[in-house]
């Protein structure tokens, strides 16, 4: 058998650090989400998904910010909510001007928006009653919230997020001229399909949409928690690492999540 190259070596660290990031997302957020599913349609979750719920959750922990107080970290938490917790809002408002804050509030969004389509796809008994529903940011209120969207909106934010790569992607300087033709392709197609999408999009449905909304007013939320956690009581392994940097899959900040 051949030697590894550093080529492969990469790879497998690469591999593992993914791996090791979306145990993490569900660490944090699938027994949140499994509470958040089964309050929400008024079920029992033995009825609802496949595996029982995890009996623990792994919170978000930042390390001690270079302006915030000294030997504190804070740590990030998910839980249902049913009414508005004005020194939860406040508390958060605070502070979201910190970087790393934002950037853990976006990890916490992507992880959301990862782990439930994972269980709606796989987890759920019947997924039929949230496929239309995703999972939305209220910034306002720092929570999670269920969005009922019809299918041709669904497609719209699919159509939209790609073309914002597209975009994003045509700013590379170091592409070759086939790869340039390749995405100024990709860029109209995609515009002639939003324009084509937009006239499908009727007021019938959008009313339907705000009816939907509208109904789940007071229904059952997922609220972002933050409190301060003093290093003493870290766990020895989060207290030697050095977590300065939120990892994360996508390296994009809270903004360009949320």
């Amino acid at each position: 058998m051949g030697k590894k190259s550093k080529r492969d070596d990469k790879k497998s660290s690469n591999e593992k650090q993914i791996k090791g990031q979306m145990n993490q997302m569900f660490n944090m957020t699938e027994a949140p989400l499994m509470h958040f599913i089964s309050d929400f349609l008024n079920k029992p979750h033995n009825d609802l998904f496949y595996d029982s719920i995890p009996c623990f959750s792994e919170p978000l922990i930042l390390l001690p910010l270079d302006d915030y107080k000294k030997d504190i970290c804070l740590k990030f938490t998910l839980k249902n909510i049913n009414k508005t917790d004005n020194c939860r809002i406040d508390n958060i408002t605070d502070l979201i001007k910190h970087e790393r804050v934002r950037e853990g509030i976006g990890f916490l969004f992507y992880s959301i928006k990862s782990v439930y389509a994972a269980l709606l796809s796989k987890g759920m008994v019947d997924n039929k009653p949230m496929l239309q529903i995703k999972m939305a940011l209220d910034e306002e209120n720092w929570l999670f919230y269920p969005k009922f969207a019809h299918e041709l909106s669904h497609r719209k934010d699919f159509l939209e997020a790609s073309l914002g790569q597209v975009i994003k992607m045509k700013q590379n300087t170091s592409l070759s001229p086939d790869e340039i033709n390749k995405l100024n392709t990709d860029f109209h197609q995609l515009v002639d399909d939003l324009t084509a999408l937009s006239k499908e999009i009727t007021p019938e449905i959008l009313k339907l949409e705000d009816d939907m909304n509208a109904s789940f007013k007071d229904k059952v939320k997922l609220g972002i928690f933050i409190e301060d956690l003093h290093t003493s009581l870290l766990p020895s392994n989060k207290n030697k690492k050095n977590n300065s940097t939120l990892p994360t899959i996508t390296g994009n900040k809270y903004e360009e999540v949320a």
